[in-house]
């Protein structure tokens, strides 16, 4: 049972983070037409968004 609710709490952290992910690359580009600043922001957070899913794919990789 603890296995299986890991599984499901990872599986539902991994699509939280990629919502966010996809929020900031779209704020991005929204952003990089007019504010390099804000732009540069954005982007940062999407690169960090996407070392968490590639840590979290190991995980749920590993545990299956």
């Amino acid at each position: 049972m603890t296995t299986e609710v890991n599984v499901t709490l990872t599986e539902q952290f991994y699509h939280a983070i990629e919502d966010r992910r996809r929020d900031c690359w779209q704020r991005y580009n929204r952003a990089r037409l007019s504010d390099a600043i804000i732009a540069r922001y954005w982007q940062d957070r999407h690169e960090r968004c996407q070392v968490a899913l590639e840590y979290l794919q190991g995980r749920f990789e590993r545990s299956h």
